[in-house]
């Protein structure tokens, strides 16, 4: 009775770590399963990348001060861009890719909300010009499926600010997958759009995600790009001496 016993209970202890592993894998592999390489590259060079970029966890003390300033520059642009009740409702989990000769400096934050569509799960990536939104529900709704524009206007109406100024159209499809973008008002000067015009989206019928530059308006001092080079080197722009 004693060794029956003792083997349920290290049965009962495989399957939790086995499921403790399953769970930590997939709220760590990112959404390079989700896209196949021919779509992730129809948004552009750093916004295909950063669905493939493997972050890292690194608590505020271990960071650089370079890593330190690009997520206080990052939560800024999440209060530009997000409407109040989709932000992190507690500090969300921060991680970091360290750019290389190939890939870019990159943060990412990591919560979950709960809604009208149920609990989400949000990752955001950013680099120094471009936003990479992915917003999975833990159920998502059947009409997801059936009609992919219709999902990322749903979700981007509660997710963004100023949703009447939202305009997004199906531009592409590659099997399961649907791609578009925003399309601004007819009679909106060019030189006044800002990041919500730069809006581009996919959608699978389970997630939902978004590209767009940080793009303030006319006044802005920077071009923002899609490059590699331009989204290259952040961490560094934070610990470079200032010059007068």
């Amino acid at each position: 009775m004693t060794e029956t016993r003792a083997a349920r209970r290290y049965a009962g202890m495989a399957i939790i770590l086995v499921l403790a592993a399953a769970s930590c894998a997939s709220q760590t592999r990112g959404t390079k399963e989700m896209l196949p390489s021919q779509i992730r590259g129809k948004f552009g060079p750093v916004a295909g990348q950063l669905l493939e970029y493997s972050f890292q966890e690194t608590p505020k003390g271990q960071q650089t001060k370079g890593q330190s300033q690009a997520f206080k520059s990052g939560e800024g642009w999440l209060r530009s861009i997000l409407n109040d009740d989709i932000r992190p409702p507690v500090p969300p989990d921060e991680l970091i890719h360290t750019g290389d000769a190939n890939t870019c400096d990159a943060i990412q934050h990591r919560y979950q909300v709960r809604g009208d569509l149920g609990e989400l799960s949000i990752q955001i990536s950013q680099t120094v010009f471009v936003i990479a939104v992915v917003v999975a529900p833990s159920v998502p709704p059947s009409n997801w499926s059936r009609d992919s524009r219709q999902a990322a206007m749903e979700l981007a109406r509660r997710l963004f600010r100023q949703p009447e100024r939202l305009n997004l159209r199906a531009t592409d499809e590659l099997g399961w997958i649907a791609m578009g973008r925003q399309f601004p008002a007819d009679d909106a000067p060019r030189a006044a759009t800002d990041w919500l015009d730069t809006i581009q989206w996919w959608a699978d019928g389970t997630h939902v995600g978004f590209f767009l530059l940080k793009r303030t308006g006319p006044d802005q001092s920077s071009k923002p790009s899609g490059s590699l080079e331009a989204n290259r080197a952040w961490f560094q722009m934070f610990e470079r001496p200032r010059t007068r």
